[in-house]
């Protein structure tokens, strides 16, 4: 019985499982937030809001400080930035 409601669970859309989360935040400004977020970059951000692996939660400071210019990120000049060595989008 448990397993079945774990594989419901896990067959949840990370959309659904997003706004799960937001129910449970102060709405407006988590909406307001995410409506800011350009479309190109809402998986990520709904991702980390969910289970915010390492690597996708640097992404995602990255590209909220450089307001989602990911040139900005390739040549930021932060070095007292602590994420400024392990920084995205490099390559």
């Amino acid at each position: 019985m448990i397993r079945d409601i774990d594989l419901c669970e896990a067959k949840k859309s990370i959309q659904d499982r997003y706004l799960d989360f937001v129910e449970r935040q102060p709405t407006s400004y988590l909406k307001e937030y995410y409506s800011a977020v350009p479309k190109r970059f809402r998986r990520l951000f709904m991702d980390v809001a969910i289970k915010a692996s390492r690597s996708d939660a640097i992404k995602a400071q990255c590209l909220n400080c450089t307001h989602f210019n990911l040139n900005k990120i390739r040549f930021c000049e932060v070095v007292e930035c602590p994420l400024h060595n392990v920084r995205p989008f490099l390559k």
